[in-house]
């Protein structure tokens, strides 16, 4: 449990979660030196990084660390899709009773300009939802 609550002191930007229902769809489509095509849910995303659940027998050997690439994140209108974007694991969440796995990533070298665009889609959408400070 402590282990969560050093990760969450850790965070350096704000995120925002999805439901389900929202559907916000994304691929990796490369893991380590692997080209693949692996379908996502993605649950939340920041400036710093993004998190998603995927069937963990389409990612059977994924560890904390390694690198990977995300690409046509369907996030709405303000922020639009995100065509690609490189990203390191840095947790992984086994609900051992589940076909599915959630893992927290953050970018690699993002471009200034996106991490401006998804600040700003966060306030967007904390505003519109009832949020904003």
């Amino acid at each position: 449990m402590s282990e969560s609550v050093e990760r969450i002191d850790k965070r350096k930007s704000t995120r925002i979660f999805f439901t389900l229902e929202e559907g916000i769809a994304a691929t990796i489509s490369s893991l380590g030196d692997i080209s693949q095509s692996i379908p996502v849910t993605i649950l939340s995303i920041g400036s710093g990084g993004v998190s998603f659940m995927v069937n963990r027998y389409k990612l059977p050997n994924v560890y904390e660390g390694e690198r990977l690439t995300l690409t046509s994140i369907s996030t709405p209108h303000p922020l639009g899709p995100i065509n690609r974007i490189e990203a390191v694991v840095k947790y992984i969440l086994d609900f051992q009773h589940s076909v599915r796995l959630s893992l927290g990533c953050e970018f690699i070298q993002a471009p200034k300009l996106l991490v401006k665009d998804i600040e700003d889609y966060i306030q967007f959408r904390l505003k519109n939802v009832g949020f904003d400070h």
